[in-house]
């Protein structure tokens, strides 16, 4: 019995591992060992990182979509406001021609 148990101890590869409480213990490949950490390992940080940018690219992407969606209702609405200044000045013309 104790040879399963070292053959299957043995694949687990070597690392920080979460433990119940929340921190992180190192298994050294054989045992684990007295190192304790609160903090993540790099690859998790790097994780964090990667996440965080991704969800940055998705807030900007979204920004430009709203801000170039004003841009075109503002330029429509001012395209609109001429033409009903140009209807006004042909109206006027055409009330002053006898």
């Amino acid at each position: 019995m104790s040879d399963e148990f070292e053959s299957a101890t043995a694949e687990v590869p070597k690392g920080w591992y979460p433990m119940p409480d929340g921190r992180q213990r190192y298994w050294d490949g054989v045992r684990w060992t007295e190192n304790f950490t609160t903090q993540p390992p790099t690859h998790q940080k790097l994780e964090k990182r990667h996440r965080n940018l991704v969800l940055l690219g998705w807030a900007l992407g979204i920004l430009v979509v709203v801000i170039l969606g004003v841009a075109v209702v503002r330029i429509l609405h001012l395209e609109s406001q001429q033409q009903q200044i140009y209807d006004q000045i042909r109206r006027d013309i055409d009330n002053v021609r006898p």
